[in-house]
């Protein structure tokens, strides 16, 4: 096999206008790949073969090849996520597992700040749809990251940094629009004020066309959305420096919902609006010390108002995060640090979600601190921390981690790494009341007489607790070979404290009609446990040719505590994570002016657990194949083709939980246009 792909690129090259010397050679090298820095790990910058986590960098190279337009959808590229659009407006992402529309064991950062909304410890993907070409990388962790960025960081952390201010110099407009009606826009523009100064600013405009229903039906799910910020980066002296950047956003999307109702069919179509506003504004500020140590305080404000005909959230963060790193000793780098946050919200109540109390502020303070220790000079490294948090949903809670790095030769690293996480409760699983469904009279065994509509209630529980993780890690990086590089991880977690329902007995209810109204409540009685592999492996025959491999293998098991009543708890820990999932992607430079990208994604077979019959039956094992063609007509143009989901002309790549309409995701064929000045 590796001849015949030898061989396949030796041909394309033969036929090509040009030489291996016109090669574009912007692209990193298996050996600059590994020694890219990342400072997600281990809040330092360290190059990512000496890092002992299993994390991978998405590269500015290849969300530019990629021919994503989106953040969501870039995500794809990393190994180990589940990336699965719901409809043309809603991701379901998660890592290692229990994805959902509303997961919640995945911690997400911009520039260091935290994009969760507490409502559901989820992430609105729809809002942080950042410009790709302004992103430096995406550096992606799975596995905990509690130790080093607080509670939720449990199953992974994804950090998208921005590219700083001087490396965006000058102009950039960026159009382009195909199939399915999608199209976009985008200008940025950099300079200087006086030597230490950098600024850019951008603004952009995206129109995504609707997804089509199950029976080849236009699904009525367009969306858009507008974004505009700036940046300023500020050498003040030899020793300090200063970011600051902000942006605002809006997005208006439509979908279709089955909602529940108390008058027949007690389930109807509904269109719903979705507006959204937001901004954030966040400055950080560094600090060189004497002798080698360093500090760095941050601050931000953020703030969002997402409104929809069942639930609207408006919310303001203030968060203040300082680290300080030192050399107190031979062999030793400390690092401590502290975050104070405080979220206020307001969520009016609906006649089919509401919270109780409608606002509420939520305060938030951690302290950490970690040692790295060399114990053999360039041979061996011993990492161990500690975050100590509470909140006002959580008592103290201990996030500790100790991980160990061993180099038998300059290009091969192991790694192991045992830590513990926590997830806070979210303010909807302790003060909710949703209206799930609504059953016509006599059709639930389950109520007594007279027949009258049964209507299921969700309830939050005050007392709602924390779930926790211990993981087990460990893995390997290098480059056995002088054109292969390998990246391997495993992994063992197990969970405690997972989310469950009780069930109780129905009871006569007056209001809006009389019916019979079923309650079921929030608790902590479900555990589970997961393990698995991932795998990236990258062969560069040629330095115009690169193949990616990627693999992943999930194994899970949720169930209940021995001390749990069978008979009235459930889990609700919901998941719908395939087994198997991979990708390979290859990469092409026939000349400076010639680029071809192919990919080809695989998703094994999606079962939701818990099961219901109310849900279609599961999705089947699927394939994606993307291709772009660039080409650069001028130093200063490029001129790109992009297809996406070549294989099939709709399919649908997720089971949405409720409400939302099972919508199919289209082919499509864009075409791109760059342009700097």
């Amino acid at each position: 096999m590796r001849v015949r792909w030898m061989i396949l690129c030796l041909a394309f090259e033969a036929g090509a206008a040009g030489s291996a010397a016109q090669v574009d050679l912007s692209r990193l090298s298996l050996e600059e790949l590994l020694e890219l820095e990342v400072t997600s790990a281990a809040r330092k910058q360290q190059p990512l073969a000496h890092t002992p986590a299993a994390v991978y960098v998405i590269t500015q190279q290849e969300l530019r090849r990629s021919g994503f337009t989106t953040l969501a959808e870039a995500l794809r590229l990393a190994p180990g996520l589940q990336v699965a659009r719901v409809n043309s407006s809603t991701w379901a992402i998660s890592a290692r597992g229990f994805n959902s529309i509303f997961a919640n064991k995945l911690l997400v950062l911009i520039d260091g700040r935290s994009v969760y909304t507490p409502l559901y410890s989820g992430v609105y993907w729809e809002l942080q749809d950042l410009p790709l070409e302004l992103i430096e990388r995406i550096e992606v962790i799975r596995g905990p990251g509690a130790t080093m960025w607080g509670a939720n960081a449990v199953n992974g952390v994804i950090n998208v940094i921005t590219k700083h201010a001087r490396d965006t110099q000058g102009g950039l407009l960026t159009f382009g629009g195909g199939t399915p009606g999608d199209a976009f826009a985008a200008l940025h523009f950099g300079g200087k004020g006086g030597s230490n100064l950098s600024y850019r600013v951008y603004t952009k405009f995206d129109r995504h066309g609707e997804f089509l229903t199950a029976s080849g039906q236009p699904a009525g799910d367009p969306w858009s959305n507008s974004r505009t910020g700036v940046r300023l980066d500020w050498e003040i002296g030899p020793r300090d420096a200063l970011t600051l950047l902000g942006d605002g956003v809006q997005v208006r999307a439509r979908s279709i919902a089955l909602l529940p109702g108390f008058t027949p069919p007690y389930l109807g179509e509904a269109q719903l609006v979705q507006t959204s506003t937001g901004g954030n504004l966040l400055t950080r500020w560094t600090h060189q010390h004497r002798r080698g140590a360093s500090s760095t305080l941050q601050i931000y404000y953020d703030r969002y108002d997402r409104a929809l005909r069942f639930v609207t959230e408006a919310r303001d963060t203030i968060d203040l995060d300082y680290q300080h790193r030192s050399r107190p000793a031979a062999r030793h780098e400390l690092l401590w640090g502290f975050a104070l946050r405080h979220s206020a919200d307001d969520a009016p109540p609906s006649q089919i979600v509401s919270f109780t109390p409608r606002s509420e502020s939520i305060r938030l303070g951690s302290a950490f601190a970690a040692d790295e220790v060399e114990l053999i000079r360039e041979r061996l490294w011993l990492q161990a921390g500690l975050r100590l948090e509470r909140s006002s949903y959580l008592t103290l809670e201990a996030q500790p981690t100790a991980r160990i790095l061993f180099a038998p030769a300059t290009e091969h690293h192991l790694w192991a790494a045992v830590s513990r996480a926590v997830r806070a409760p979210s303010r909807g699983e302790r003060s909710v009341a949703m209206l799930v469904s609504v059953e016509p009279p006599a059709a639930s065994a389950e109520a007594p007489a007279p027949a009258l509509p049964v209507a299921t209630w969700l309830f939050g529980h005050p007392a709602f607790g924390p779930a926790s993780l211990i993981s087990f890690e460990g893995g390997y990086r290098g480059r056995p070979w002088r054109n292969i590089s390998v990246d391997l991880a495993l992994f063992f977690h197990r969970y405690r404290g997972l989310r469950s329902v009780e069930v109780g007995l129905p009871s006569a209810a007056g209001e809006p009609v009389l019916h019979w109204s079923r309650r079921y409540q929030f608790a902590n009685a479900s555990r589970g446990r997961s393990g698995g592999l991932e795998a990236v492996v990258r062969w560069e025959p040629r330095p115009s040719c690169r193949l990616t491999g990627m693999y992943s293998h999930l194994a899970y098991e949720v169930g209940l505590e021995p001390s749990a009543d069978l008979f009235r708890t459930t889990s609700a820990e919901y998941t719908q994570t395939p087994r198997h999932q991979g990708s390979l992607r290859w990469s092409w430079d026939p000349s400076r002016r010639w680029q071809i990208d192919a990919a080809l994604y695989y998703t094994g077979e999606q079962r939701p657990f818990p099961a219901s019959a109310s849900r279609p039956p599961p999705l089947a094992p699927a394939w994606r194949a993307d291709l772009r063609l660039s080409w650069t007509a001028r130093q200063n143009l490029e001129l790109s083709w992009t297809g996406r989901n070549l294989l099939d002309d709709r399919r649908p790549e997720f089971i949405p939980e409720v409400w939302l309409r099972q919508q199919e995701v289209r082919r499509g064929v864009y075409g791109q246009l760059r342009w700097w000045f």
